[in-house]
Formats: C-alpha cells, structure tokens, sequence
C-alpha cells in the first residue's frame, strides 16, 4: 500500500479539509473554508501554528493542526488535531500525520500534549490511548436545539423580569460597535467569567485587541450577533452566535449577577433572532460540571450530543 504524503497545507487544500471536518461531524451544522481561515487567523503570533495534509493517490485525505496553548505560559503545551476523511482510514495517513505533528512540537521544546476526541469515536479514542494520551477530565457537553422546538416560556418571563430590574439586553450593533468604554466592559465581563470555566489548565488572559477582533470582525459572527445584558451603563451578561448554522458563541454572566435569570434572557435573544432568520438549530457545548448553563440549556430544549473528551501526553 503506498504510504501517504506529509506536506504543508496550501490554500486549496482548505475545500478538502473543510469536507473531512464535516464528514466527521455530520451532526454539527457545516463548517465553511471561510470560517477555517478566519479561525487560523485568530491565533497569535506566538502560537507557533502548524498545518500539514497527508496526500493519498494525489488527494488530500487528512490534515494535522497543531497550535502553543499561549494562555498557559508556565508550560511548553501545544494542541494537536488530526483529522482523516472517514473513507480513507486504515491507509496510515493518521499516523503519518502524527509522527510529523511529534517531531515538529518537540523540536520547538514541548512538554505537554492536549487532544480532543468525540466519545462516539472509538477509533480516535484507541488511536490516542496507543500513543500514550490519558484524560484530563475535562468533558465538554455538546447539545443541540432545533430552533423551532424552542421551549421559550421561562426564558422569556426571565426577560421580561429583568427589564422590570433595569436590565436591558440588546446587540452591540445597536449599543454602538465602536464604542471603546463599552468594548472594555464587555471585555472584562467576558475575562471574569472565563476565568471561572474549569479548565485543565490555569486561565490566562486575552488581549483587548485580540478579543476585539473575534468580536467584530469573525464572517461567522460580528455585532448583530452578539447580545450584552446591561444594568444601567455596567456590561453584565454577554452572548454570541456563530453562523454555521448556528452555533452558540461564549455566554457570560458576571459573578454578582448569576442566578437571576440573565443568561436565559440572554439566550431568549438569540433563539428569538434564529427563528426569525430560519436558522434550523443552533448547537452549543458547556463543561460537564457546569450544572447551572446545562440546565438552562435542557429547559429551553436543548437535546444531547456526543461530548468532547479531552486527552493529554507528557513529552520528555
């Protein structure tokens, strides 16, 4: 049997990736090569990023990403993905792909190794328990809702409370896109509850300017889908959706202000703008030991997906 190819990933190859991503993931809404670039670009200069493809009988049948985790500095950790087209596999394109990820990692000084697979998955599962991967416990829940389905009755009376309260929800597009004070307080807001998420490792924070731009310039997202709760002129809740079909952004609540409703309301927002814009469903994935977000999810009808399990390898 030939032995596939490893080579740099080149522009075109972008429709071939982006076609084993969705076959893959036939249950997720399908990922776009706009949305692939827009993601590539969103990483530092730091990250150090690598992408390669593996060639079989001159067709792209897998690639391998690998990224620096940059917001855990005390370590030397990188995050690896190799994907292979379903129809292709047992040709070697995944260990190929492996080995050439693990050669360029480690002579960049790596000592962590972080992998994500779904847990339908066993294949990718065994391929990650051969190579030496053990569980982090971190879990990320996936659910998706179809829209018209939605059951909105408490989100929409926790709204309707809220704005008795003082708390308005509205898009940034109508708030102002570029007002710098509001950007700032919907960026601090967004740096406190992301530090709260459990993670396998400490959080560090992101740039204003980093986080800016996956704010205001993401093709999937932009303003008008991003939705800030706000107590007078103090950013207290946010949300966002990404357009692939769609699929739920970040929600935040800052730390005085959970358990009154404001992510529901929040998410009442958007299911309300995906119903009248046709949007099918709308897909969203949270820690497993995040009871408080699964539980908003389940009542509004949110219907369980495979999770995502996160592995890791120390290199010596």
């Amino acid at each position: 049997m030939e032995t596939p190819t490893i080579r740099p990933s080149r522009p075109e190859d972008d429709a071939h990736i982006v076609a084993t991503v969705n076959a893959l993931n036939p249950d997720w809404p399908p990922l776009t090569v706009q949305a692939l670039r827009f993601g590539r670009g969103l990483q530092p200069e730091d990250a150090n990023l690598g992408s390669f493809v593996a060639i079989h009988c001159d067709r792209v049948i897998g690639d391998v990403l690998w990224v620096r985790v940059t917001h855990v500095p005390e370590q030397r950790a990188y995050w690896c993905t190799i994907r292979v087209h379903p129809s292709c596999w047992g040709k070697g394109a995944g260990s190929a792909l492996y080995a050439h990820m693990l050669s360029q990692v480690g002579a960049d000084g790596a000592n962590l190794l972080y992998a994500g697979y779904r847990e339908d998955h066993t294949t990718a599962r065994h391929f990650l328990q051969r190579r030496d991967f053990l569980p982090t416990g971190y879990i990320n829940r996936q659910a998706r809702l179809t829209v018209c389905e939605a059951r909105l009755e408490m989100a929409q009376k926790a709204n309707l409370r809220l704005c008795g309260e003082g708390v308005r929800v509205a898009t940034l597009a109508e708030l102002g896109p570029r007002d710098e004070t509001l950007l700032r307080s919907a960026h601090r807001l967004d740096e406190e509850a992301s530090a709260d998420v459990p993670s396998s490792e400490k959080w560090s924070s992101k740039s204003f300017e980093e986080w800016r731009r996956q704010i205001l310039d993401d093709p999937a997202s932009g303003p008008s889908l991003c939705w800030l709760a706000l107590e007078g002129d103090r950013v207290v809740g946010l949300a966002q959706l990404l357009r692939r079909g769609s699929e739920n952004g970040f929600t935040a609540v800052g730390r005085g202000y959970r358990g009154r409703g404001i992510a529901q309301a929040l998410k009442f927002h958007q299911i309300e703008w995906a119903q009248r814009h046709g949007v099918a469903f709308i897909i969203t994935g949270n820690d497993a030991a995040n009871g408080p977000m699964v539980k908003v999810n389940e009542a509004l009808g949110y219907r369980p997906l495979p999770a995502v399990i996160e592995m890791v390898k120390e290199l010596t």
